[in-house]
């Protein structure tokens, strides 16, 4: 009995530990939502907050398929052609 009560116990100590962790994660994206709001061209508050989220996607995304290619150009083509639609998008919505 004491192994599972063992185990129990693991589990919960680290289902604590992802929550926290989530929790933090969370904390950090409406940071970052918050920050992307602002410069975008005002419009309704749930559109800017869509636009936010979309934008921040798409950064996570780009940063991530980067990471993921052992291909060095075509690590910076992602980078540079989502910095470049992000920018166009940005300034075709102002």
């Amino acid at each position: 009995m004491g192994g599972i009560r063992a185990i129990t116990a693991i589990r919960e100590t680290r289902h604590a530990k992802e929550r926290v962790d989530y929790m933090r994660v969370s904390r950090q994206v409406r940071r970052y939502i918050d920050l992307l709001v602002d410069p975008i061209a005002p419009g309704s508050p749930e559109a800017d907050r869509d636009e936010a989220f979309l934008i921040l996607a798409a950064l996570v995304g780009a940063l991530s398929m980067a990471r993921a290619v052992d291909d060095a150009d075509l690590s910076d083509e992602i980078l540079d052609g989502t910095a470049r639609a992000l920018h166009a998008d940005l300034h075709e919505s102002r």
